[in-house]
């Protein structure tokens, strides 16, 4: 089961290439979307721009999928797709210069070679189209498109690909600040994509949409208060700033990483993410600077280290009533009887660990109803979708 995640009064789980869903009790499963040509391990993000909750899933293969409150499903397929570049101009334009496709109808600039041989371009608040280029021009250029308005441009002046890159194949992916965040396309694996505010669909930069590389490998995204953790292989940013003209990259540390975004989730008032030396917390790796006192985990580093070294996958849940975090390793040798997992459970200032067994966990969810905790996890082989802390059996043994 590569995901299962609470929807409303629905529960989606998918399995393969297919997403159904079921009520709680209920005994039958719907399909509410196929078709894809293959999945890796799904995403999910709960999310309302519109006075309407959503819910959207990526799978690291294919294009987003939105389901709505209904649960119709529809892809995130932009109609252009460009490479988020930004050059300067070398040459001014006035607002008088006609341009209208012709060979003659250029823009110079300082280098071409990271955008797309024909597309659109954003200067100021006008809108290009090319038809060509050349190292250090755009050829065949029309201006004033899609409604904008002809003005001065002076030499220095930003251009900027009108579409930042495809999303298609997203691995990550966050509602922050009100725009959609998009992360760990298999073609941009150090660039993150956002949408137009209120839009999980809209990817004109003349509109706030944009994107931005950082410079490691993405693992993971996680909003956090008012920033947006960005979680790489050996490094880890935030974004700070509510729009496209306000966001802003800053650093967290350029000395640790993260190793699997699925260990990645909000505990005990901090985030808690796997890093290659044991569990650790943003406010720790920030405050302590990437020293081993950052790490949690030390009491139980000898299960840590076995574990990372032999883990095929990871997954984690928190259990918010017990302040419990819990992370979960498959092997791919070992059966469920015999796979474990950790807790790790915050008592007073203290971090305590036990050992779990008898879960091979490939997907997870919790979420509070009317006070109660619903923690759901989907298994690795046999298809079936089980809530932990209910009940007084262990998959109907007696506890």
């Amino acid at each position: 089961v590569l995901m299962v995640a609470t929807f409303g009064s629905n529960v989606l789980a998918a399995r393969g290439t297919s997403i159904y869903s079921a009520t709680p009790g209920g005994s039958s499963w719907t399909s509410r979307d196929s078709g894809r040509t293959s999945a890796d391990k799904y995403n999910f993000e709960r999310f309302n721009f519109d006075g309407t909750d959503k819910i959207i899933v990526v799978d690291g293969a294919n294009p987003p999928t939105v389901f709505n409150s209904s649960l119709v499903a529809t892809d995130i397929a932009p109609a252009s797709v460009g490479t988020g570049a930004k050059t300067n101009l070398l040459a001014l334009i006035a607002s008088g210069t006609g341009m209208t496709g012709g060979l003659s109808d250029i823009i110079t600039v300082r280098d071409t070679s990271q955008f797309n041989s024909s597309g659109s371009l954003l200067i100021g608040d006008e809108t290009f189209t090319y038809t060509n280029k050349t190292s250090t021009t755009f050829t065949g250029v029309t201006r004033a498109v899609s409604s904008s308005v002809a003005a001065d441009h002076a030499v220095a002046d930003v251009v900027a690909d009108l579409f930042p890159p495809a999303v298609s194949g997203a691995k990550h992916v966050a509602a922050f600040k009100n725009h959609m965040f998009y992360a760990g396309m298999s073609a941009n694996k150090q660039e993150v994509v956002f949408t137009a505010p209120f839009l999980e669909n809209s990817f004109s930069i003349a509109v706030g949409a944009g994107s931005f590389v950082v410079d490691d490998e993405i693992t993971g995204i996680k909003v956090f208060r008012d920033n947006l953790f960005i979680f790489c292989e050996t490094r880890i940013f935030k974004l700070s700033g509510t729009s496209e003209a306000t966001f802003a990259v800053s650093d967290v540390t350029r000395n640790i990483g993260c190793i699997n975004g699925d260990t990645i989730q909000e505990f005990a008032g901090d985030l808690i993410f796997l890093g290659p030396d044991g569990l650790r917390t943003i406010a720790g790796t920030a405050r302590i600077g990437d020293v081993e006192l950052g790490t949690i985990s030390s009491a139980v580093q000898s299960i840590f280290n076995e574990n990372i070294s032999s883990a095929s996958e990871f997954d984690s849940i928190v259990i918010p009533d017990k302040t419990q975090y819990r992370i979960f390793f498959t092997k791919s040798t070992t059966a469920e009887p015999s796979s474990k997992g950790i807790i790790c459970v915050l008592k007073g200032q203290k971090f305590e660990f036990a050992e779990i067994q008898g879960m091979r966990v490939a997907s997870t969810d919790s979420f509070v109803l009317q006070g109660d905790v619903i923690a759901l996890h989907g298994a690795y082989a046999n298809g079936y979708v089980y809530r932990q802390e209910s009940g007084d059996t262990f998959d109907g043994t007696s506890i």
